[in-house]
């Protein structure tokens, strides 16, 4: 025999030496007709009056609808179903028994909708399976609003409000020696425990089902006691004296729940001691400290806000071993660690000096959580002389590289890294910027650094330049060193001017090649035509340095020719 079984068949058998199992109730339904309406052909049994007396149903398969009356007094059971299936109990209102309603071994029933007051226990299930418990109201039960107990599984519990006498004793739910019961959105308040679960023994299939309830006001909001395998998620625990506290419990599953304090009192997550559980994507705050483990090892503790706990640092480790903090590095596929409100924003994040930290802290909230990568944008093409190359370090050079920006948004300062050389050759370096976020989502651009080397002689005519003259371009001349051939130059590759300090270079409308002979040498110069109206465009009045470049064949590695004239801008109008 199970040990829970073993629980379950004492408890019953204390039952019986204390003379409480004959007849719980004095009324039976549904053969009574002075109380009520049967109708026999759809099964639904009608109270038509109230009753200062228990009612048992007696047969199955059929539905009490308790219009609204009320069933008081002070025995036993207000309602009992004993040995039943398919019954559904609804609309009534139970006050003043030592149970509200009571299902024994009865399988398949639904209460609903009921009202449940000054009762030791408003509901109560044992021995009973696959019960639906839903929409109820139960308050001021001194010893447990609703009670799941002894080998009842498989019941669903949902919307059901539960409020108690006094947080100094009570249990909101308690389910006890039960396994694959589903609890979600219910309303706990005003009991020692909100929820409990106690000797829940199950296995990775079949644990309790915590979620989405609303437990606030309570000293403790959820406790785990010898149970494990169970699964909370997404409850709101708030205003307790202390959030969740497992002890003696371990494989359980807590994610999504948020877990706020009254401010400076208790613990968010109290592990005491537990082993092998996930803590995993919490919120919680305003508690003393956020997570307390005491001689508990095992546990996953990460992708969890930890925010305004008063004392740092916001978790408490007591012994133990391989409790982590963190599951690898996020920037390298890991899941990170957890975000701390008062974290220094640099290193690891102490627990126990040189012995628990996290490793990975996250520098927002909820950074886990973030899959948009940030927006990143690149500095413009730039052109830089440099004969022998430039190296990185140039102050040229790093004003191009500190023009990448990037915004993100959840993280406010995101990463920006580069592939920059360390020093950049004659000709096109495409440099890749990456902006990354503590999420480690990333995002890139690239912009071309032009280094040119080869200086020609350039002379620009005119010399001074009239906006409002009738001269509607401007001839550019480079004349290229000795040894300069023809086929050097990539004729077909428009040459570029840059106008003053302007970074947009202005293309030539035409340009040609013009060789001669000096001194028996061949000569090579380049002629290029440049919109006046263009190059002036940017460049204010007086005197205007001028950059022009051109690109050398594929037979000189694609590298640049350059040169620099000044000449004057006016404006006169004749």
């Amino acid at each position: 025999m199970k040990k829970k079984h073993f629980y379950a068949a004492v408890i019953l058998l204390l039952f019986l030496a204390i003379g409480i199992q004959p007849a719980f109730a004095v009324r039976y339904i549904p053969s009574d007709t002075t109380i009520g309406d049967w109708d026999v052909d759809d099964r639904i049994y009608t109270l038509t009056t109230n009753v200062s007396e228990g009612l048992e149903i007696v047969q199955s398969n059929l539905t009490f609808n308790g219009n609204d009356k009320v069933v008081s007094g002070s025995g036993q059971a207000g309602i009992l179903l004993e040995g039943r299936t398919g019954i559904t109990a609804k609309n009534v209102t139970v006050s003043g028994f030592v149970e509200g309603i009571s299902l024994r071994f009865s399988n398949g029933c639904t209460v609903t909708g009921n009202t449940v007051s000054t009762c030791g226990y408003g509901i109560w299930l044992a021995g009973s399976c696959n019960n639906t418990v839903t929409g109820n109201t139960v308050n001021s039960s001194s010893e447990a609003g609703i009670w799941i107990q002894s080998d009842s599984d498989e019941n669903t519990l949902s919307g059901n409000t539960v409020t108690g006498v006094s947080i100094t004793g009570g249990i909101g739910i308690y389910i006890q020696l039960c396994i694959d019961n589903t609890l979600s959105s219910n309303t706990v308040s005003n009991y020692k425990d909100g929820i409990k679960l106690s000797h829940s023994y199950s296995n990775i299939d079949r644990g309790n089902t915590l979620t989405t309830n609303n437990i606030s006001n309570n000293y403790w909001g959820i406790h785990l006691y010898s149970s494990n395998y169970n699964t909370l998620t997404g409850n709101n625990v708030s205003d307790n004296a202390g959030g969740i506290w497992l002890e003696n419990s371990s494989f359980n599953s807590l994610e999504k729940n948020k877990v706020t304090g009254k401010g400076n009192i208790g613990t968010g997550i109290y592990l005491d001691p537990s082993n092998n559980n996930t803590v995993k994507d919490n919120y919680i705050s305003l508690h003393v400290k956020g997570i307390k483990i005491l001689y508990s090892s095992g546990n996953q503790i990460y992708n969890n806000n930890f925010i305004n706990n008063t004392n740092t640092p916001q978790a408490e480790v007591v012994g133990g071993t391989g409790n982590l903090f963190n599951l690898g590095d996020p920037t390298e596929g890991g899941e990170g660690g957890n975000y701390w409100s008062d974290w220094s924003g640099s290193g690891p994040y102490v627990i126990v000096l040189d012995v628990v930290q996290d490793e990975f802290p996250w520098a927002v909230q909820d950074g886990w959580l973030d899959t948009i990568p940030p927006i990143i944008s690149c500095p413009g093409n730039t052109v830089i002389v440099g004969p022998d190359g430039v190296p990185v370090d140039d102050e040229r050079i790093q004003t191009f590289l500190n023009g990448a920006s990037a915004t993100d948004n959840c993280d406010p300062e995101p990463t920006i890294t580069n592939n920059a050389p360390d020093v950049f050759p004659p000709g096109d370096t495409v440099v890749t910027f990456t902006a990354t976020d503590a999420a480690g989502n990333s995002s890139s651009c690239s912009s071309t650094v032009t280094v040119v080397d080869t200086e020609g002689n350039l002379r620009i005519i005119p010399s001074i330049i009239n906006r409002e003259g009738r001269l509607e371009k401007i001839l550019a001349v480079i004349r290229f060193p000795e040894g300069t051939t023809e086929e050097d130059i990539d004729i077909g590759q428009p040459l570029i001017l840059y106008p003053g300090d302007s970074l947009n270079g202005i293309e030539a409308t035409s340009q040609r090649i013009v060789t001669w002979y000096m001194w028996g040498t061949l000569r090579v110069s380049v002629f290029a035509s440049f919109s006046k109206d263009e190059v002036t465009a940017d460049v204010p009045d007086g005197l205007a340095e001028m950059m022009v470049i051109g690109r050398f064949d594929d037979s000189a590695d694609g590298e640049y020719f350059y040169g620099f004239d000044n000449v004057w801008i006016i404006s006169w109008d004749w």
